[in-house]
Formats: C-alpha cells, sequence, structure tokens
C-alpha cells in the first residue's frame, strides 16, 4: 500500500501509472495483486 501511496500521489494519474507498471509486473506476483485490489478501491 506505500508503495501505491507513493507512485500514485494524484488520483487522474492512477489508471496510466497502473497501466504502466501492469506492463512490467508478472502474472500473479504480489504487487500485481495489490494493484488489481487498488483499481477495485477506485471504482468503488
Amino acid at each position: 500500500a506505500s508503495y501505491l501511496q507513493v507512485v500514485l500521489p494524484r488520483a487522474e494519474m492512477d489508471v496510466t501509472i497502473i497501466t504502466i507498471v501492469r506492463r512490467h509486473v508478472e502474472p500473479g506476483s504480489r504487487l500485481k495483486m495489490q494493484i488489481n485490489c487498488f483499481q477495485v478501491n477506485l471504482k468503488s
């Protein structure tokens, strides 16, 4: 969570940065799972 808080300082940047990060994260990794959870939190 702390990593995402540092990398995503502004809401409008969230989708762009998540998309970039996901391209460099292996499927099933802990970071990717955190990113997926973060996206769900953004939508809710």
